[in-house]
């Protein structure tokens, strides 16, 4: 397991991260699985700026799909707050800034379940989500080490965890883990306690195009 720092500006898939996925894609992942977004992410940086993740590497996989309730060209609808059984499982997902976002509460828990079911064993799960102290009025939920190293409780094994730095935001956690055994998620009232809630921010604050039910909170 890797702890350490390394900087960036802006949130996204930024060069740094894309670096960083690259390396793991060239170790962990190869041309036959299949990989879930959750979310609909852009490249912001360099020549591809603008571009989303999937019309640049979903054609290495055998089959990419990237979920989200904005319905975009190329996205799945699909609601992260509702809990989703007997689903498709996957070897890889993604999750680049997408669960803060997931609101209310039960739905910010569902959304960390459904990856959790969606996830084969065996399979990847690969995030970049805001560190707790960072990010102000960005969202309601921000994380931790601790968070992720729970999940060392529910049949994973930690790669690769660190903090990269934003410049005039703060951090992002990024955490790669490798699903190794088949056990139940955590209860509402223990994920709740890994998490951090900013009561101070509401949907008066958080951006509309990251509460795209326009719930009240």
């Amino acid at each position: 397991m890797i702890h350490y720092f390394i900087k960036n500006k802006n949130m996204g898939v930024s060069n740094l991260l894309y670096e960083k996925y690259l390396l793991i894609k060239e170790k962990h992942f190869s041309e036959d699985m299949e990989f879930l977004e959750i979310g609909d992410q852009d490249v912001i940086f360099g020549e591809n700026k603008g571009r989303k993740m999937r019309d640049i590497e979903g054609p290495y996989y055998t089959k990419w799909e990237s979920v989200d309730l904005h319905k975009r060209e190329g996205v799945t609808i699909k609601d992260l707050s509702v809990e989703h059984t007997d689903e498709y499982l996957w070897d890889v997902i993604s999750n680049f800034g997408t669960s803060e976002h997931v609101e209310p509460k039960k739905g910010h828990y569902n959304c960390w379940k459904n990856i959790h079911m969606w996830t084969k064993i065996g399979g990847y799960s690969i995030h970049e989500i805001p560190e707790i102290g960072s990010w102000k009025g960005h969202c309601r939920f921000y994380y931790d080490f601790d968070f992720f190293k729970n999940f060392e409780k529910i049949g994973y094994v930690i790669i690769d965890l660190c903090q990269i730095e934003y410049e005039n935001n703060g951090n992002l956690v990024f955490c790669l883990m490798k699903k190794v055994k088949k056990k139940s998620f955590f209860n509402q009232v223990e994920f709740d306690d890994m998490v951090k809630i900013d009561e101070g921010t509401t949907s008066l604050i958080v951006a509309s195009e990251n509460n795209p039910k326009g719930l009240t909170f």
